[in-house]
């Protein structure tokens, strides 16, 4: 469980360091936009094509998250399970010793 919980510490600070880099991005496109001397039809035509590539980006980018999220949650629960029939076992084991004993 200690591992697993390592492994995730990085990807938390990468995420808290990625959101603001792609909302600067984003922000400067769209800067970059309105900026542009092209026509109303090149610049909606241009506009629509970044949409469409963001929805994309951002489509994965919650589908690879979700998945990660169900890998780790599956990790974590299969390391609970382990950790409480190992103290289930224990149990069983030390209140049989303790009975004989007795």
């Amino acid at each position: 469980m200690k591992e697993i919980l390592e492994k995730e510490v990085p990807e938390k600070y990468e995420r808290s360091i990625l959101v603001p880099f792609l909302v600067g991005g984003v922000v400067g496109a769209g800067i970059a936009f309105l900026m542009a001397p092209k026509s109303g039809k090149a610049m909606r035509k241009d506009l629509v094509d970044f949409a469409v590539r963001t929805r994309d980006s951002i489509s994965k980018t919650i589908d690879t998250t979700v998945d990660r999220s169900k890998a780790l949650y599956e990790d974590g629960k299969t390391a609970v399970v382990g950790a409480i029939e190992a103290g289930k076992d224990a149990f069983l084991k030390e209140r049989d010793r303790h009975r004989r004993a007795a």
